[in-house]
């Protein structure tokens, strides 16, 4: 059954974090975490009693995901984002959205994202995507709620590592 609002993928510090914060605002969320004994810690640690759903597989997080389905990759930057992206490609559909919040080489985010693009899918991080587009900070917003997810500073901030802060709010 799909009820979780995004999914995401690592828990180290920073991931945990991030879902208890979209936890704490009333969204539900999935995780996966290629150690399945860390998601069943963190559920049954920090997450108990919260609207988070813990997965041992990416095709069990993707299934757990309303449509579009929103993934946000919370992992080390390089090897690890692609193998993420390949393991999670055969359960993704048309319309469907990976965020990359780790602080991944722009090149990297521009590979992927035209690899993503051609198979109907949204990639990118989102400060790549507010300079890919020649948006301005308010034309930005806009562009990410038109497609389910919002970018700002109050909700779900993350560092891009480009200097700004964004978020995976939907």
């Amino acid at each position: 059954m799909s009820e979780a609002d995004i999914g995401v993928i690592g828990l180290a510090v920073m991931g945990e974090n991030l879902v208890l914060n979209m936890a704490n605002h009333g969204f539900t969320v999935a995780v996966y975490n290629r150690t399945t004994q860390r998601v069943d810690d963190f559920i049954e640690g920090r997450a108990k009693d919260k609207t988070i759903i813990g997965t041992h597989n990416p095709e069990e997080l993707v299934n757990q995901l309303k449509r579009p389905r929103r993934v946000m990759l919370m992992v080390q930057a390089g090897a690890a984002v692609d193998k993420v992206i390949s393991d999670l490609l055969p359960y993704l559909e048309s319309g469907d959205i990976v965020i990359d919040g780790g602080n991944s080489n722009y090149g990297d985010t521009i590979r992927r994202t035209h690899e993503m693009t051609e198979k109907g899918l949204l990639c990118g991080d989102g400060c790549f995507w507010r300079r890919r587009r020649g948006l301005d900070r308010s034309q930005h917003h806009a562009w990410w709620q038109s497609r389910g997810l919002a970018t700002c500073e109050k909700h779900f901030p993350v560092h891009c590592g480009q200097g700004g802060r964004r978020c995976a709010m939907l």
